[in-house]
């Protein structure tokens, strides 16, 4: 019989002890429970502490919003929030708003020039923070990179534009090949939820299948252990006698997720002030999905509450957040144990076939 003991024992002082199972330590709030479920099987679950995280779409569909509600969530736990804007297009004030804290120690701000430069920058200063000691060690930090598409090479950078080939096309694939397996090890070791945000190209000639596209290519999706792809569809409301856009219905689909299962979807409403600046319809996106899973009643274009009185949607979501009663719908739908739909999408085709 085999002494595995001994076997044990003689593998140990070889080799070392095995090491620590690889898991998730923490989750950060997205901010709406079915897309927290959606990413983590968990209503109170959400992004994944020590892990990268893609956030891809087309423009204006709600991937900065995203990313800055999990700064936000970050924060409240204790932790630190970066942000590295590659755009050159976040207003600082808009996150206050919601809620970010961009006071120096809470929130790390900077626009990179590079590629190199900004995951440089990244791995020094998750590093510093972690080896200065000064906030919880289980806290956890969020990076943002807005966006990935927007990354330059510092060799395509140091090129006359007249001088740009071909492979200068794919550079950035072959860039994301040499550094992001080092920054999935930073983020586990430094506990950093890293977020890339990334948008959508399209390849022309394609007859089946998406034409779709995420610069980056397939190192990036095999880095990622969550990939939410985002869409956005417009809501009108009649005004006069015409059609305006009030906000967007957002949907987001889970196409790769190594925390959960993958493919689950979430759906949102995102509306627009007079002022220009959109705000999460929280409350009438949770009706929306209360009413799909068939856990609140409808009669007609009205939803009827536990209460017994049935309201207009948008009349039932003002209700509950002038009451401070959104908790009893969230309630409401854990105790369901409904579950997000799931859809199977055709993933984006990779950047070196473009």
């Amino acid at each position: 019989m085999i002494d595995f003991a001994k076997l044990a024992a003689a593998m140990e002082k070889a080799g070392g002890a095995n090491a620590d199972v690889t898991g998730v330590q923490g989750w950060l709030d997205t901010g709406y429970m079915p897309l927290n479920h959606a990413i983590s099987g968990d209503y109170h679950g959400g992004a994944p502490h020590g892990r990268i995280m893609e956030i891809f779409g087309p423009e204006s569909c709600g991937k900065t919003w995203l990313a800055t509600m999990l700064m936000i969530a970050c924060q409240k736990a204790g932790g630190v929030a970066g942000f590295h804007d590659h755009e050159r297009s976040f207003i600082p004030a808009i996150g206050e708003a919601l809620g970010l804290d961009t006071s120096p120690g809470r929130w790390f701000f900077k626009k990179p020039i590079t590629f190199e430069e900004s995951w440089s920058t990244f791995i020094k200063t998750t590093t510093a923070i972690r080896d200065a000691k000064v906030i919880d060690p289980t806290a956890p930090l969020v990076w943002v990179f807005d966006s990935l598409a927007q990354m330059v090479p510092a060799a395509k950078l140091a090129k006359d534009v007249t001088d740009l080939n071909m492979n200068d096309t794919t550079m950035l694939s072959r860039v994301c090949s040499a550094v992001l397996p080092g920054v999935a090890m930073v983020a586990e070791r430094n506990n950093v939820t890293v977020i890339i945000l990334n948008q959508i190209r399209q390849k022309p000639g394609v007859a089946y299948g998406s034409p779709d596209y995420a610069p980056g290519g397939k190192t990036r999706d095999h880095a990622c252990s969550v990939r939410i792809q985002l869409g956005a569809s417009r809501l009108m409301k009649e005004e006069g006698g015409e059609k305006v856009m009030i906000g967007q219905e957002v949907k987001a689909v889970i196409i790769k997720n190594k925390v959960s299962r993958p493919f689950a979807v979430a759906k949102w409403r995102f509306l627009f002030g007079e002022d220009g600046v959109g705000r999460f319809a929280v409350a009438e996106s949770l009706i929306d999905f209360a009413v799909a899973k068939k856990l609140l009643e409808v009669a007609g274009s009205r939803v009827i509450w536990t209460d017994g009185v049935s309201y207009f949607k948008s009349v039932l979501a003002r209700k509950l957040e002038a009451e401070g009663r959104v908790g009893e719908l969230e309630a409401l739908i854990v105790a369901s144990g409904a579950k997000p739909d799931e859809e199977i999408v055709s993933d984006v085709a990779e950047e070196t076939a473009a």
